[in-house]
């Protein structure tokens, strides 16, 4: 039996996913790092590590989930009208 060859991708709690299956650790590797250049240009620093693709969930889309979606509805306009009540917001 063959097992298919496994992918990786770049992940961090700030960024998020680079979008990308890389074929081979070295690749997402060089990924990581061209991230981590660009946030120092910028003046920050890149939050991003390589893992591995294939052990990742897929994502979530609200509109399967009604509860969150609803409670996401609700902190908005909790921030809205904090903001407007701030005067930072017509």
């Amino acid at each position: 039996m063959t097992y298919p060859e496994p992918t990786y991708t770049c992940l961090g709690p700030v960024s998020g996913c680079c979008g990308i299956r890389h074929r081979t650790k070295s690749a997402a590797e060089r990924c990581v790092n061209r991230h981590w250049r660009s946030c120092a240009d910028q003046g920050g620093y890149g939050e991003r590590v390589v893992v591995p693709a294939d052990e990742l969930e897929p994502p979530r889309r609200l509109s399967d989930e009604p509860e969150a979606a609803a409670d996401l509805e609700r902190r908005y306009a909790d921030s809205l009208q904090t903001l407007r009540r701030l005067g930072h917001f017509p």
